[in-house]
């Protein structure tokens, strides 16, 4: 957790944010609670936030496809390749890339682009939880990053997705990352 503190301030160095607060809600997207909570080490930063920052940042842009982990963009990709009109059309009502409606439908493709028969192999293929697999059924849950990393990488195996990985699960690695950046020149908006 001190690497997630040392990003912090590091982004809020950088960024000339006057306040944890600050930083948390206008880049992070997350409550200023919540920062409260990684600076007393009861929680970690976690795989979003740090995703907020790789998109902000714009690094693994060219080596990632980030904006291929949008569930709706995931969904579209397998609705294309198992050649689902019914599903096309649904993919292309929904506005918000990241909805439960999104989601709903990228559960309900990926399954027969997998040919899995049952929600059990569906879920240890993506690394989920079946029962996991029902709440996002239900619209009351999204697939989180690892997941969506995994049906990334189904979709395209030669994708290198091994840099993403480590710097959505540790802010060592990200803050590593962000000062060979910086030693390029490179912005961190």
């Amino acid at each position: 957790m001190k690497d997630d503190i040392d990003l912090i301030d590091y982004l809020k160095t950088r960024l000339n944010y006057r306040s944890d607060a600050q930083l948390a809600e206008e880049y992070l997207s997350i409550s200023r609670h919540a920062i409260y909570r990684i600076r007393a080490g009861g929680v970690d930063l976690g795989p979003i936030p740090r995703l907020k920052v790789i998109e902000k940042t714009g690094y693994l842009k060219s080596v990632t496809h980030i904006e291929s982990l949008a569930a709706k963009n995931l969904a579209e990709e397998i609705a294309g390749r198992i050649e689902d009109s019914a599903a096309i059309m649904a993919l292309s009502k929904i506005d918000d890339d990241e909805s439960h409606e999104s989601h709903q439908q990228l559960l309900k493709l990926i399954k027969p682009f997998l040919t899995s028969r049952v929600d059990e192999e569906l879920a240890n293929a993506i690394g989920l939880k079946r029962t996991s697999l029902s709440m996002v059924r239900k619209g009351k849950a999204k697939f989180g990053i690892y997941p969506r990393l995994k049906i990334l990488q189904l979709l395209d195996p030669d994708a290198n997705l091994d840099e993403l990985q480590r710097v959505l699960g540790n802010s060592g690695e990200l803050l590593r990352v962000l000062r060979q950046l910086l030693q390029r020149d490179y912005p961190v908006t």
